[in-house]
This record gives C-alpha cells, sequence and structure tokens, in this order.
C-alpha cells in the first residue's frame, strides 16, 4: 500500500532529500483485531509517502483480523506455527521494501515515525533504527515505573550511535538500551542475508518467549555494522499502571531475561565471560553505565533481589526444557 499526502513537514522533506526508500511495516498480532485497528489507523496516517502494510496473524484462535487488515489495504498473512520471531520472520520474507519496520499491535506511532525511520538509514552502515517508546496515556510516572519493572522506554532525547566501538556494547544491547521490539527497523537485505532474521526459538509465544530482538542487535554489532537510536522516531504505548500487573510484568521479565542470558552463555561461547557479569549486576543492584540508560534512579524495584532469586532459577530451566523439547521434535 502506497500513502501519498499533499502536505509534509518540512523535517520530513530535509529526511527524504536524498531519496525514498519504499518501507515494509510489519505488525504481528494475536486475536487482538481492536488493538490492531487502532494500530493501522496510525500506520495509515503517517506523513511518507511509500510503504506497504503486512499483518501476520500468528496462531489465531478466533477470526476478525483479516477484515480489519483487509479494511485498511495491508497485505495478510496467517502464520500458524505459534511465536513472534517466526511471525516477525515471516513477513520480513513477504516484505517488498528496503526498509522493515517493526510495530506492537498495540503500538501506535506518531505521524513522524516512518519518515524519522527512513532518514538515518541514509548510511550504509546502518543495519537497524530504533526509536523511544511513550506511554499512550501521556503520564510520565506510568512510564517510570513501566521502565523500573524492566520495560523499555524513552531513553535518551538525543540520537546515539552504537557500534563495537561504543563502551559496554555488549551489555547495552542485551539490556534493553539501545531499542525494543515495539520500536525497531532493519536495513532488509542485511537481516535477512547477513543476519538471517530473528532466532525462531525466542519470542512470545515460542518456546523461550524473548529475547529476539536483543540477539538480533547483538548480531548486527557483532557482524561490525551499526545502531542508530533517533528520538523522532516515536511509538505509543499502553503501559500497566496498577501494581500487581507492573509486578506480574517484572516477574515475567526476570525469568525471559534469565533464560535468554542462559542461552547466551551456553550457545554463544564468545561471551561466555560477560554474560556472568551482567547477571552480577542484575542480582547485585550494581547499577554500572550501561544500566543507566532510562534515568530511573532513586526507583524502586517491584519485587526485593532475594525474592527475585527464584525466578532467576526458572528462567535458567526454562531454557534447558525449550532445549530438550526441541530436540525431541526434531529427533
Amino acid at each position: 500500500m502506497q500513502n501519498s499526502v499533499t502536505k509534509t513537514s518540512r523535517q520530513a522533506e530535509k529526511r527524504l532529500a536524498s531519496g525514498v526508500r519504499k518501507i515494509s511495516v510489519i505488525v504481528c498480532t494475536h486475536d487482538r483485531p481492536q488493538q490492531l485497528e487502532t494500530c493501522l489507523h496510525a500506520i495509515v496516517s503517517q506523513d511518507y509517502p511509500s510503504f506497504e502494510v503486512i499483518v501476520v496473524d500468528n496462531a489465531p484462535r478466533a477470526g476478525g483480523v483479516e477484515s480489519v487488515a483487509t479494511r485498511y489495504g495491508a497485505t495478510y498473512c496467517m502464520e500458524r506455527t505459534p511465536g513472534l520471531a517466526i511471525a516477525r520472520n515471516v513477513g520480513a520474507r513477504l516484505a517488498s521494501g528496503e526498509i522493515l519496520a517493526y510495530v506492537d499491535d498495540d503500538g501506535f506511532p506518531e505521524p513522524g515515525w516512518l519518515a524519522a525511520i527512513a532518514g538515518e538509514f541514509s548510511d550504509s552502515e546502518i543495519a537497524a533504527v530504533t526509536g523511544p517508546i511513550h506511554a499512550s496515556s501521556g503520564n510520565k510516572a506510568e512510564e517510570l515505573a513501566w521502565i523500573a519493572a524492566g520495560g523499555t522506554g524513552p531513553g535518551e532525547i538525543e540520537p546515539q550511535t552504537y557500534s563495537r566501538q561504543t563502551a559496554h556494547w555488549f551489555e547495552l544491547a542485551n539490556s534493553g538500551s539501545i531499542g525494543s521490539g515495539s520500536n525497531m527497523a532493519f536495513a532488509r537485505d542485511i537481516f535477512l542475508t547477513k543476519l538471517g532474521g530473528f532466532d525462531p526459538r525466542l519470542g512470545v509465544g515460542g518456546p523461550m518467549r524473548a529475547g529476539e530482538e536483543a540477539l538480533a542487535f547483538l548480531g548486527l554489532l557483532g557482524l561490525g555494522y551499526k545502531i542508530r537510536f533517533t528520538p523522532d522516531a516515536r511509538v505509543r504505548h499502553p503501559f500497566p499502571a496498577d501494581p500487581d500487573s507492573i509486578r506480574q510484568h517484572y516477574i515475567r521479565g526476570v525469568i525471559e531475561t534469565s533464560c535468554y542470558m542462559t542461552l547466551l552463555f551456553f550457545e554463544h561461547p564468545r561471551y561466555a565471560l560477560r554474560v556472568p557479569k551482567m547477571m552480577l549486576a542484575r542480582l547485585g543492584g550494581w547499577r554500572p553505565s550501561w544500566a543507566r540508560r532510562f534515568q530511573t534512579e532513586g526507583m524502586g524495584r517491584p519485587m526485593s533481589r532475594i525474592r527475585s532469586l527464584q525466578y532467576w532459577a526458572q528462567g535458567f530451566l526454562e531454557y534447558w526444557k525449550a532445549r530438550f523439547r526441541i530436540s525431541n521434535h526434531s529427533a
């Protein structure tokens, strides 16, 4: 789908001066047609002249998603195998754009989102672009509470470029500090041919549930590419506000982080010495410079470190359970 607008902001015109690149916006969804409609409405309102929208309906149990996608002119695809990373890879293979832009089905990008993303890919060494994620309510306290519970949020207000020359690049890639799957974009050729897409075992609904974007960022930096954070590529996203929901999010985050770190330690041996240092920082409450990106100093955790130990252990076990299930399935 192409969306033409007659009035483009001066900022967007400046970004597009070097040439218009077609962007494929990929939205993966699971039984949430109402949230998807809000998301697609925001996408088709973008002030960018060349893009398509691909909706990947992942392991649906109910209908409604296809009709919403069709109403907004999006390409619809059903992927029956559950797993967010799998669905995101399906969308990437269907895409015809030079740039792949991902947003959650319950997120809604601001009008300049695609223009801001496109402008950052003028450097051929940039393989990925990320942007801030703000609370849809506009409530700053909600954002900070979400971040303190392990979520990703606004981060810096200045543009940042990450590479292997960046101090603590490994820790930044694996802590959510570079960006989040709720707001990320990739150069399609690099993503598919050099990186090979997302690890299909990871992501919500998959055997290991999370970490696919962190592993992708790590892989791109390891290959020598750069990742750009731009504060102009803004996405709004609902954050839980009540303490019980925040606590449950924190618990899930600890389990998923532990599972992901176990994967890094055992499957990526060149990083084996770095993983324990990161784990000790998280478990011990030490806040090194790479952990301060989201500016939440002074905010309490939803749970004490001692009580969270059981969930760190659970994540370790979940990794091995997933490995066992996968090996038995492939045997």
